[in-house]
């Protein structure tokens, strides 16, 4: 059986490779292309995944309505993340779109009731002034990356989403709650795809390779909540953005300047921080 580092590893490299080829498939076709077939695929797996393991359970009214929440929120915040990658730098988009963590600390602290810790505060401070660095195309505060102005309400979209999603986890379960809101992230996927049907060209194999790392990536993440170990998982999988971006440097060649870098190094570090 895997320990935890090896999960929280295994959580990353799926989840960096899974952003890298959903916005590579984005940039060979169309935004939208890329994100309804891999979210698409990734849905269905999940859906057979949940009838064999039985992790379908009766969910209340209000449960329902958080996992249909959740779904049209995380929805939106991955459509605006493989739009930023496709039209800026993967690189800048990946690293940026993490910080949906940091909103969703904030909910916890502002709505959920959670008590604030004063090193979190900080570290989540860290975090937001290197998601500036690398949104910055240079430090005169003038120019940003294409990438960062076209995240910020799929930030914030997709920190909401992750709110709910811990509320919806500790009312049904990791399995459960994940089976639910994926399933219910079929019907807007359909529904989008129906609205955009000349847009659509099929899905490519990145598809189909992104979808399956997603998914490996989720169960090993669920697993570990279902152990107990998320507290020890949870900082090696949010070095998921350096995956994508070495993939991103590797692939398609793409630099950072020196402050985005450097703020890349502290964003990541932060992030880890706050999953201790």
């Amino acid at each position: 059986m895997l320990d935890f580092l090896g999960l929280g590893l295994l959580a990353a490299l799926a989840w960096g490779t899974g952003d890298f080829l959903t916005a590579r498939s984005a940039r060979k076709t169309n935004t939208e292309n890329g994100w309804i077939c891999s979210y698409g695929i990734l849905a269905l797996l999940w859906m057979v995944f949940g009838l064999a393991s039985g992790s379908y359970r009766a969910l209340s009214p209000l449960d329902f309505a958080l996992a249909f929440a959740v779904a049209l929120l995380i929805s939106v915040g991955d459509f605006l993340f493989i739009s930023a990658a496709k039209t800026g730098k993967i690189a800048v988009a990946s690293p940026l779109f993490s910080l949906s963590a940091v909103v969703a600390m904030a909910l916890g602290l502002a709505v959920l009731g959670e008590t604030p810790d004063v090193w979190h505060i900080v570290l989540a401070s860290l975090a937001l002034l290197g998601g500036l660095l690398i949104g910055l195309k240079d430090l005169r505060l003038r120019r940003f990356e294409s990438a960062a102005l076209i995240l910020l309400p799929g930030i914030v979209s997709h920190g909401i989403g992750l709110t709910l999603t811990k509320v919806l986890v500790d009312r049904v379960g990791a399995l459960s709650a994940i089976v639910w809101f994926e399933t219910l992230m079929l019907l807007y996927l359909v529904g989008f795809a129906w609205l955009n049907r000349d847009r659509l060209q099929g899905p490519l194999k990145e598809n189909g390779i992104a979808a399956l790392a997603y998914f490996v990536g989720f169960l090993a993440f669920a697993t570990a909540l279902s152990s107990g170990f998320v507290s020890l998982v949870a900082p090696v999988a949010n070095l998921f953005p350096l995956v994508v971006v070495g993939l991103a440097v590797l692939v398609y060649g793409e630099k950072l300047q020196r402050h985005q870098w450097a703020g890349l190094a502290l964003a990541v570090s932060a992030l880890v921080g706050l999953a201790l």
